[in-house]
């Protein structure tokens, strides 16, 4: 091969790997915008997760609210029951000292 063979090959492989750089940097440019379109909707989703972490956290904070009102009404009808009862027992207890202190 003559010089001016080896300077056309020379010429041809440069082209040639230039043309192949080329398509491989628009390929990794194409996954870069890939790769950027995923990691917003990774965080879209992970906005709408914290939001659903929120209305949940929310709904067990009202949720234990009531749980408390209704334990807090519970409670105080139980106290109102007993010292209902604990009054009819003391009426009973003096009703029946006062009949059996009483002459025959």
């Amino acid at each position: 091969m003559d010089q001016n063979s080896l300077n056309d090959l020379k010429s041809f492989i440069a082209f040639a790997i230039s043309q192949q750089l080329s398509d491989v940097r628009d390929d990794i440019k194409r996954l870069e915008n890939r790769f950027d379109g995923l990691e917003n909707r990774f965080d879209g989703l992970e906005n709408k997760f914290d939001g659903v972490e929120k209305k949940v956290d929310d709904g067990f904070k009202r949720l234990d609210d009531k749980i408390d009102n209704l334990s807090d009404s519970v409670a105080q009808a139980i106290h109102d029951s007993n010292e209902e009862v604990d009054n009819q027992l003391k009426d009973h207890e003096s009703r029946i000292t006062a009949l059996e202190s009483k002459p025959a």
